[in-house]
């Protein structure tokens, strides 16, 4: 073969190659080539993107290297665009708290040696979406008139809608009660006398991959209608 991998060197160490062209007739080998050197660097770190539901911000995690001081992570907005250092850090995280919900962002890692000729090369590009914060101060209030559960919660920057679940064994398993543009929905046709539970999920039309986490849940319990009555006297 024409190429040979040293899988024995120690990390930051310097080391130098020659090599000999081989013939059969050993009296025909090769002078030994000009010599080359390299550092040997660290290995590239793997990187995983999730998002932190509170705020929809991305957190950018990856494992740690051996031998490494620290590591610095790179930035894109596009998969061919420029990346830009945008942290340095001794942790095996960052969250991205300027990333805007909607908008895609690249990125990639680097380890840091004590010796920056052996940093690794870069990690794999790895991308995601921005998500919308989850919504948060959801509640559930019961009319004493008709004793329908509405659910409402606070309105969230950037949602142009609201999709509201619900749940009638506990918690278990949800589904759409209904998607709404307002920050309150009346559940019309909830069972009288069961405990519904109900969870929000903020939506970003123009780009549904931001959509946010599900809140917290919250939970409510429908009943009869007030009795409508009218008091007159006995002539």
């Amino acid at each position: 073969n024409t190429t040979f991998t040293n899988t024995s060197p120690e990390t930051g160490k310097t080391y130098y190659y020659k090599v000999m062209a081989t013939h059969d007739n050993s009296a025909a080998h090769s002078a030994r080539s000009a010599a080359k050197s390299v550092v040997c660097a660290l290995k590239p770190t793997k990187v995983t993107l999730s998002s932190v539901a509170s705020s929809g911000k991305i957190k950018v995690s990856w494992e740690p290297v051996e031998g490494a001081v620290g590591y610095e992570v790179y930035r894109a907005t596009s998969s061919t665009g420029t990346y830009t250092k945008v942290f340095t850090t001794t942790k095996t995280s960052y969250t991205n708290t300027s990333a805007k919900a909607g908008k895609t962002y690249y990125y990639k890692v680097k380890a840091l040696h004590a010796d920056p000729a052996a940093n690794s090369p870069f990690s794999s590009v790895k991308y995601r979406t921005c998500d919308l914060p989850r919504p948060t101060g959801i509640k559930a209030t019961r009319s004493a008139s008709t004793g329908k559960v509405t659910v409402s919660w606070n309105k969230v920057t950037g949602a142009d809608k609201y999709s509201v679940y619900y749940s009638t064994d506990g918690g278990s398993t949800y589904s759409l009660l209904k998607t709404t543009t307002g920050t309150a929905l009346t559940h019309t046709s909830a069972p009288v006398g069961k405990t519904v539970y109900y969870k929000v999920k903020a939506i970003y039309s123009a780009n549904t991959a931001a959509n946010s986490a599900y809140s917290s849940y919250t939970k409510g319990t429908a009943t009869l209608a007030a009795p409508s009555i009218s008091v007159s006297n006995v002539a």
